[in-house]
């Protein structure tokens, strides 16, 4: 079956044709009288994927692969013949597929916090060690380059702008949204606002059950939850010290966050933390950020950048504040409370937010 592309539960599917499938090969036949646009190919009600509608002859090839299409929600893995299907698999298609395959422990990853189970901290650091983070890079940049290039195509590239992306990623999406038509920026809008009501009413009926993962640290003793804070003392950006010990006597809630100017999940996470302490900073809350950039000029120009108005210290000398804290990989939040305990390791997003309402509010 072919399709129009659409906003699954949200939207019906506008069919345009459909054949049966022999020998393992099937052919659509027709005419395009429209602008090109991006349409979906389903076996029954098996979606395999999409490729872009235009005139002249193309080739779609599908491939098997459970886990490629548990990640990427698609069998077709190359699309040809015409140009800007051409362009749609160099670009878009055929570097994400380069990253998922490469990631050689993501499959065992994707399973655990998919049906549940037990992930420890060795896990996510060999994971982390493993992960093509290169060929990510490659595939991003090249994903939001394409969007940036196909504007004159709103119906190629409206699915690609509906999910919430960070910064900078988030920057590029408003600019591209500002160039297309009114019509589809409200059909996007209402698709994510749709999708948000409903998965807070799921959420409040009880209709979602989150798998059950257990995340286990290696932590040493002195630095788990319960036991008192380590001190240690750091110069910011424009060379004053500044010790843990003096921040925690002040402040109701203390938050040290691990970072790194070349870690993308640690800019990636600026925008919610800059959120966070614009709401609680008034209530008593403190950040400390404890980087282990190494230059100095790029640590000053990513805070600077990042917007990033609190605390900042470097943990440059092989991360001397990182190893106190047994701090494996990051990004990584430490929560210490006004009594001077750790509260929370590892914490992020809903859960970050949450522990940190539970002591403030």
């Amino acid at each position: 079956m072919l399709t129009k592309a659409y906003f699954k539960f949200f939207e019906e599917p506008v069919i345009i044709d459909s054949v049966k499938i022999k020998n393992r090969e099937f052919t659509f036949k027709g005419k395009v009288n429209e602008e090109p646009f991006l349409a979906n190919l389903f076996a029954g009600h098996t979606e395999l994927g999409e490729f872009i509608m235009e005139p002249g002859h193309i080739h779609i090839t599908l491939r098997n692969d459970t886990y490629l299409y548990q990640i990427y929600q698609s069998y077709i893995y190359n699309v040809s013949g015409t140009p800007l299907n051409e362009e749609y698999n160099r670009e878009m298609l055929l570097p994400f597929q380069a990253c998922c395959l490469a990631d050689s422990l993501g499959h065992k990853k994707h399973m655990v916090y998919s049906k549940g189970g037990v992930w420890t901290e060795d896990d996510e650091l060999n994971y982390r060690r493993a992960y093509p983070n290169e060929l990510s890079r490659i595939s991003t940049d090249k994903h939001w380059a394409y969007l940036e290039n196909h504007v004159q195509y709103p119906e190629i590239i409206f699915r690609f702008l509906s999910g919430k992306h960070f910064s900078p990623y988030a920057e590029k999406q408003k600019k591209i949204l500002a160039q297309l038509p009114e019509k589809t920026v409200q059909r996007i809008r209402k698709y994510k606002d749709s999708l948000q009501t409903l998965t807070d009413q799921y959420l409040k009926e009880g209709r979602v059950t989150l798998p059950k993962v257990e995340y286990v640290e290696n932590t040493p003793e002195a630095v788990r939850v319960g036991q008192s804070f380590t001190d240690f003392t750091g110069e910011t950006p424009d060379g004053k010290l500044i010790s843990l010990s003096e921040v925690v006597k002040n402040n109701k809630l203390v938050m040290l966050d691990f970072w790194a100017s070349w870690c993308a999940p640690c800019l990636q996470a600026m925008p919610e933390i800059a959120g966070i302490y614009k709401e609680y900073k008034e209530k008593g809350l403190e950040i400390i950020g404890i980087s282990s950039d190494e230059n100095v000029e790029r640590w000053k120009n990513a805070i600077q950048k990042q917007g990033m108005n609190w605390l900042q210290i470097r943990s440059a000398e092989e991360d001397r504040i990182g190893r106190v804290y047994s701090v494996k990989f990051i990004p990584c939040i430490i929560l210490i409370g006004q009594d001077g305990k750790i509260v929370a390791r590892r914490l992020d997003g809903d859960e970050l937010r949450e522990k940190i309402k539970e002591i403030l509010d």
